[in-house]
């Protein structure tokens, strides 16, 4: 269990959410994700917790996280003591538990970050269709879709729904809008995998920035979106910029601060920064 932050503030069902609480169950893989506030306090993530995963999925025997405020609280660490849920924290000298949950923890971030990017006036709604593309997909440690291991079969997906058949437009193009949506997160999900797998194969450290440094970003966080004004030819090189950094955002993601033309919320993973060396 984990937040993403730094999001684009949106209105949704009556809240103002800039986050994620990211929801994975360690075996099949199923992914949840919850908008939220990043100044929700423990007993309001518990409420969403209970509502999205308990109230779906019951109790679970224990909880992964990191030492977030809320999860080391006095209510959330009682609150799943007489739940009999064991809580289970990682140090902040060895967040990950092993390499198979740094690769998906990096791989879900970065895919969520660029999904935002990309939708940020409406990106609350379509966290459930993310999370079902996240189940649709074939996982490599269990070699089936997190939906073929809860729930024994494989789901009729949106796109063998597209048969010819009598249709009005308007309810045609809602229903292919969905189906893009879904190859859209399969696509980003691979793309981030690949990445987040070279940068563990090569045992990397995550590097640090400090506000005024100076970095390039991949050329894949802008892949499929019209970021720059003028020639888009640049996005043929692998490392573009430079950009500056602004702030630092949670524990694994910056703000950065881009020119006008470049049309995405500026807060991504370090995965996709690297340093310019003057």
């Amino acid at each position: 269990m984990d937040f993403i932050t730094g999001l684009p503030p949106i209105q949704f069902k009556g809240e103002v959410v800039d986050s994620i609480i990211d929801v994975v169950c360690r075996l099949s893989k199923w992914a949840i994700f919850v908008p939220t506030r990043e100044t929700a306090g423990a007993r309001e993530t518990a409420q969403k917790f209970f509502d999205e995963v308990v109230c779906e999925h019951g109790m679970p025997q224990s909880i992964v996280s990191d030492r977030d405020s809320r999860f080391i609280s006095n209510f959330w660490q009682t609150l799943f003591h007489l739940c009999r849920t064991k809580l289970k924290m990682s140090t902040a000298q060895h967040p990950q538990t092993d390499g198979q949950t740094e690769i998906k923890n990096r791989t879900l971030e970065q895919m969520l970050r660029c999904f935002v990017a990309d939708h940020q006036k409406d990106w609350p709604q379509h966290l459930k269709m993310l999370a079902f593309a996240v189940r649709t997909s074939v996982h490599k440690s269990t070699g089936f879709t997190p939906f073929r291991v809860v729930e024994r079969r494989d789901p009729l997906t949106l796109p063998s729904c597209l048969c010819p058949h009598p249709s009005s437009s308007e309810a045609l193009q809602d229903l292919k809008e969905r189906v893009d949506i879904v190859q859209e997160v399969k696509d980003r999900l691979e793309r981030a995998r690949e990445r987040a797998a070279h940068y563990y194969n090569q045992k990397r450290r995550e590097e640090e920035f400090k506000p005024g440094d100076w970095i390039m970003v991949h050329k894949n966080f802008f892949a499929g979106a019209k970021t720059l004004k003028g020639d888009q030819k640049k996005l043929a090189y692998l490392w573009y910029g430079l950009f500056e950094v602004d702030q630092r955002v949670g524990k694994v993601a910056y703000e950065l601060v881009f020119p006008e033309g470049v049309r995405r919320y500026p807060v991504l993973h370090v995965v996709w920064l690297k340093r310019y060396l003057f």
